[in-house]
């Protein structure tokens, strides 16, 4: 019975110290796997860190007094274990929410307009943000969730076939084991690219296998694939934009998604010329400097847009 009291004790500390750990701000991915792990060497882990959470949100407003109470530093001859479990509950109180919001929310990676972003895993997974993206990504024990929110990214997944990887963009479900992909949202829906690998597609909660070479092209109305040329769709990862023939509308937006001032288009038969080059994205001004050189369109600047309109 002592032993069995010592082990319980010994969690008990263990747990506080996580709540403590978790609710830090320089809590990392890392830490976060390093508690998954212990919650899964013993199931008296769980259930004594759930117990100081129900605590937690039993206390109400006395927790943040009865954690100030408790908050003065251990006498020198109080173990840190000792002083921890003293302070379980005070702990618990002034961390628990924090830590349990930490713990169950995920982890949210975003790009300002002309950024991108390259974001390691914990599962060694690989995501590149383009530009005005944010995705947020949650690892746990049976799967890999992540949500899209806004813009594109690239995807290198990590084998772990005990572990679905799922990107969920525009209420289509990607799910992949291990491959690269790109997903983009944009206005009238969103894409995916498969790159190598396999990836299965929830459209319309129809299942849709996709190849090395395939897009998915999902809209509101419909849905359609094709087999775009690879390196035109993937150039944005070297910070370029390839146009081949491409009507100056879909060329103009693909810039504005990199930049400050934007590309407005007047004329709709103006939007419909095509245009063909190889550009880096933050060359805007190179952009629209050439096209009156290339296309029958005039181009004035002001302090809100760039405008192309017909001469």
């Amino acid at each position: 019975m002592h032993n069995g009291r010592d082990r319980i004790a010994h969690i008990q500390a263990e747990a506080a110290a996580w709540f403590a750990r978790l609710d830090s701000d320089e809590c990392t991915p890392a830490d976060k796997a390093d508690f998954q792990r212990w919650l899964a060497e013993d199931e008296n882990h769980g259930m004594i860190f759930n117990r100081m959470a129900s605590s937690w949100q039993e206390a109400g407003p006395a927790a943040e007094e009865l954690a100030a109470e408790n908050a003065t530093p251990p006498r020198p001859h109080v173990t840190r274990r000792h002083w921890l479990m003293a302070t379980a509950a005070s702990i618990a109180a002034l961390a628990g929410g924090a830590a349990w919001w930490h713990l169950h929310a995920p982890d949210v990676y975003e790009t300002a307009v002309g950024e991108q972003r390259r974001i390691v895993l914990a599962d060694r997974s690989e995501i590149l943000l383009d530009t005005n993206s944010r995705i947020s990504v949650k690892l746990g024990k049976a799967d890999r969730r992540l949500i899209l929110e806004r813009g594109r990214a690239n995807f290198a997944v990590a084998h772990d076939s005990r572990r679905p990887f799922q990107v969920t963009a525009n209420n289509q479900i990607v799910t992949a084991l291990g491959t690269e992909f790109d997903v983009t949202i944009h206005s009238h829906g969103a894409d995916v690219f498969v790159l190598s690998g396999q990836v299965a597609v929830d459209d319309d909660n129809r299942p849709v296998l996709l190849t090395p070479g395939e897009r998915l092209t999902v809209t509101a109305t419909a849905s359609r694939i094709d087999h775009p040329q690879i390196g035109q769709i993937t150039a944005w990862q070297q910070g370029r934009l390839i146009f081949a023939q491409t009507p100056l509308s879909e060329a103009a937006a693909q810039f504005n998604r990199y930049a400050a001032l934007p590309i407005r288009i007047t004329d709709p038969g103006v939007g419909q010329l095509r245009i063909s080059g190889v550009y880096s994205v933050r060359d805007i001004d190179g952009f629209t400097d050439a096209l009156p050189r290339t296309l029958q369109v005039k181009v004035t600047r002001s302090a809100e847009a760039i405008t192309v309109a017909a001469p």
